[in-house]
Order: C-alpha cells, then sequence, then structure tokens
C-alpha cells in the first residue's frame, strides 16, 4: 500500500511539473519583435507583386481567385494602404473595401498570407510559422513603400493582430485600422487560463494539430503568439491614428480587449482614436468584411464608408 502511494504521489508531481512547465515557458522572443523590410521604387513594388502573384497561384490546390491583389493608379500616390485578410480567408475578403479606398485617392495591396489560399483550407494553415507571418508583414510593408509617401495598415480578425503588430516594431506605419481583432478568444469560448498553454502546446507544434469551429488551432496559437509580443508598453513614435470597429454580435473574440489594446495603442503613441460596435440588429457576427455574407451586404455602402471614415479619423456619412 505504502508503494502505490509512493507512486502515486509521484506520478501526481510529475503531472504537476508538466503543467507548470507548459503554463510558464515564455512565448516572448527578440526574434518576434523585429521585422526586416526595404524601401522600393513604384516600377520594383509592382514587378514584386506580379512575382508574389505568380506564386500564390501555383500552390497546390490554390482556390482561384485567392492570389495577392493590388488596386493601384499606374504611379506612386500620396497614400498607399496595406490590408490583411483573416485566418483562413483571403485577399478577396476585401474586394470591396480594397475599391472603396482605391476610388479615394490610395494605392492597395491586399496580400495573401502564408499558407493560406488553397482548398485545403483550414488543415493547410497549420502549417504557418511565426517567422513566415512576420516575413510576410514585412514584404508587404516594402511593396506598400513604392507604392505611396504615406503608409497605413488594415486587418481583420487574425489579420488585425498582424496589422497592429507590424504598426509597433515598423517605423513608418501612421495609420492602423483594426477590425474584429482577434487579440483574445472569446471569454465564453475558452478560459484565459488556458492560453499559456494553448500557446505552448499547439504554437510550438508540440501537440497534434486540431480543427475547431473552422479553424486550425496551431494556426490560431501563432497569431495569438505574435499579440503576446507586441510592445509591453504599446506604443509607437510614429503612429498619428488608430480605430478599431467590432460587432456586438461577434462571439469568437474577447470584444473588450478588442477595444482596450486598439485604445492603449493610440493613448500610449500621442494618437488620434475613434471606436464602434456595430449594433446586434445589423445581424453582422465577426467577419463584418465578408462581401458574400448578406447582413454585410445589406449596409456594404455604408460599412465601406464607415470604415474609410475611421480609417481617415473623420466622421462617416451616415451612422451605423
Amino acid at each position: 500500500m505504502t508503494y502505490i502511494l509512493i507512486t502515486l504521489m509521484g506520478l501526481v508531481g510529475l503531472a504537476l511539473a508538466a503543467f507548470l512547465i507548459l503554463y510558464f515557458i515564455p512565448h516572448r522572443s527578440s526574434n518576434l519583435q523585429q521585422v526586416h523590410t526595404e524601401k522600393l521604387s513604384y516600377e520594383t513594388a509592382i514587378a514584386r507583386i506580379i512575382t508574389q502573384q505568380k506564386t500564390d497561384s501555383s500552390q497546390t490546390n490554390f482556390e482561384q481567385g485567392c492570389e495577392s491583389r493590388s488596386y493601384v493608379h499606374d504611379k506612386k500616390v500620396a497614400r498607399s494602404v496595406v490590408m490583411f485578410h483573416g485566418i483562413t480567408s483571403c485577399p478577396s475578403q476585401y474586394s470591396e473595401l480594397a475599391k472603396t479606398f482605391y476610388d479615394a485617392g490610395y494605392n492597395v495591396y491586399v496580400p495573401l498570407a502564408p499558407q493560406h489560399g488553397t482548398t485545403k483550407n483550414p488543415e493547410a494553415t497549420s502549417d504557418v510559422t511565426l517567422a513566415e507571418l512576420t516575413k510576410y508583414v514585412g514584404d508587404s510593408y516594402s511593396i506598400a513603400s513604392g507604392l505611396g509617401d504615406s503608409i497605413g495598415f488594415v486587418g481583420i480578425s487574425g489579420g488585425a493582430d498582424l496589422a497592429t503588430w507590424g504598426a509597433q516594431y515598423i517605423d513608418d506605419v501612421s495609420r492602423l485600422l483594426v477590425l474584429s481583432p482577434f487579440y483574445e478568444i472569446a471569454p465564453g469560448a475558452s478560459p484565459r487560463w488556458q492560453k499559456p498553454i494553448l500557446l505552448t502546446l499547439y504554437g510550438m507544434n508540440l501537440a497534434p494539430d486540431r480543427i475547431t469551429q473552422g479553424f486550425s488551432v496551431r494556426a490560431l496559437a501563432k497569431y495569438l503568439t505574435l499579440v503576446e509580443n507586441y510592445r509591453s508598453d504599446l506604443t509607437t513614435t510614429h503612429l498619428k491614428h488608430v480605430a478599431v470597429v467590432t460587432s456586438e454580435k461577434d462571439t469568437q473574440i474577447d470584444l473588450n480587449e478588442a477595444h482596450r489594446i486598439a485604445q492603449s495603442l493610440a493613448k500610449n503613441s500621442k494618437a488620434s482614436f475613434r471606436q464602434t460596435r456595430l449594433a446586434a440588429d445589423m445581424g453582422i457576427g465577426h467577419d463584418i468584411l465578408n462581401p458574400t455574407d448578406a447582413a454585410v451586404a445589406k449596409h456594404q455602402a455604408q460599412l465601406n464608408d464607415l470604415y474609410l471614415s475611421f480609417y481617415e479619423n473623420r466622421d462617416p456619412a451616415k451612422e451605423l
């Protein structure tokens, strides 16, 4: 009996030690707090977009219409913007909003995220790496530098995580608009105390991937790991304006955290700030961009005007 008790106590001790290791492994890294960028000419930027589109479409199981997109005025203009799509989505998510910005005089680049744009989603996104994501943000900025004199980022969901990360570590991003930012999982979907374990097991690929609600948990963990690597003081010296839009009916993200992080970044950076939350009676959930969603399509013109207005720090033509 004594032997059994000692054995059980030993197993409990090992289990506790394993839990503590998984829980307290650090997820911040200097490698995830820096990014390589270049300043490009307009001609070089266009050449890289064409090369990227060819790379995108040459993927095995490529989904037609998911290649990187550009909306340009055949020359470098005063303002360019990069739009980062959500996890498992692709540049077509911005098909309507990108045109709105283009019509307002912007050169727009909507790059396809690594391990995205195939008919094998969400499984294919399981293979995305943190190095790929940080390079993707840096390369996208570099292309935008050749398209416009001033550069801003727009991101939705996981793409908002990337846009916010880039806006902190690239010294020339002046504006940031985040839509349904996936900074934190909704409290009802996953208790916050589980997050460190999720980042360790799935963000470090220690556990086999699993698909939940149409997403790869490994992919989700990678994006959340970048959130963990935001500047500890949430500040930049170059941001002039930050805006955030969420929806009351969004059950996937922590809405309070979405607004808190965006507002803190603006306040600490001495940038102007706007925020709003779409009313529940609009019937729009997490993806407040999807042009194929009936509720979004119903309010498409007003939403496009809202997003552009908030990005430019002015009142929309009509309140939603």
